[in-house]
Order: C-alpha cells, then structure tokens, then sequence
C-alpha cells in the first residue's frame, strides 16, 4: 500500500478545488434563481403584451384559456371560440408589412405567425418577381397568392398583431 502522508497534499489541494466548484455552483444557482423569479414576475407583462420571452406569441394555459372564455364569451356561445375581430388598422399594417418589409424579416414574421410554409413560399416568389406590384388590399393578397384563403389571412393577421 501507498504511504498515507504522500496522498495528503494531493487530497488537500482536491478539497480546495471541491470548495471553490461548490461555492462557484451554489452562486449559479442563487443567480439562476434571480433570473427565474424575474421572468415569474414578468410573465403577466409578456403575455398581456402577446409575446413570450424568446419573441413568438405566446399561447395560453387552457386554465388561463378557460378563465379569458367565461369572461368574454356570453353563456349560450360558451362552445364556440372566442374570435377577436381583425380591425382595419391590423389589416392595413399586415398589408403594409408583406409589402415592404425585407424578405428574411418577413419570412420570421409569417413563420412566428403559423403560416404555412407553401403560402410563405408563394408570397415570397411574388415579392421577388420584377414586375412586383404592391398588394393593394387583402383580396388582392388572397386572390394573388395561391394557397391563402380569406379565413387563413384572418388567422395569421390576429396572429401577427
């Protein structure tokens, strides 16, 4: 066997490192905490403002849907889902947006909207053409782009808003 008082050093330079890894982790910890506890305060903001921490909608808890239902939605239509209605100023700023916005940007927009991928796609190839002519309203956009019909446009407009 090996002689005790040779491994001691070694053993006491490892306890150091042991010491200083268990106060580093337990900082983490301590900061991970912080973090978590701020976003626990925050979330209320982020989803009163549609928007969850990494940017993309959020979607709610069906707790939370349940309790936004009973409020909003009177008692014989207590089934059907709760439809927030497209206002003009959405519309036109959607409009505005596939219009003019850099093709990449509105690629992410549409995507974090749930729009499905072949009518990204199909606004894209429209975009792109040299002979582009501005979509001048949301029938111009439905009847232009194959694969858009005018309840799809109403999902991804309440979804882009």
């Amino acid at each position: 066997m090996g002689n005790p008082s040779k491994s001691t050093p070694h053993l006491q330079g490892l306890s150091t490192h042991l010491g200083t890894l268990d106060n580093t982790l337990k900082t983490l910890v301590k900061a991970i905490n912080t973090v978590s506890n701020e976003i626990t305060r925050l979330q209320p903001l982020l989803e009163k403002a549609g928007t969850s921490v990494n940017g993309a909608k959020t979607t709610r808890s069906s707790a939370s849907k349940s309790k936004v239902a009973e409020k909003s939605v009177p008692a014989k239509s207590a089934k059907e889902p709760v439809k927030k209605p497209t206002t003009k100023g959405s519309s036109q700023a959607f409009l505005k947006a596939v219009n003019t916005l850099p093709i990449s940007e509105l690629t992410n927009r549409l995507k974090n909207a749930d729009t499905k991928q072949n009518v990204i796609k199909n606004i894209i190839r429209e975009r792109k053409k040299s002979n582009f002519k501005a979509f001048t309203s949301l029938k111009d956009l439905v009847t232009r782009i194959k694969g858009l019909g005018d309840q799809t446009l109403e999902v991804i407009i309440k979804q882009w808003s």
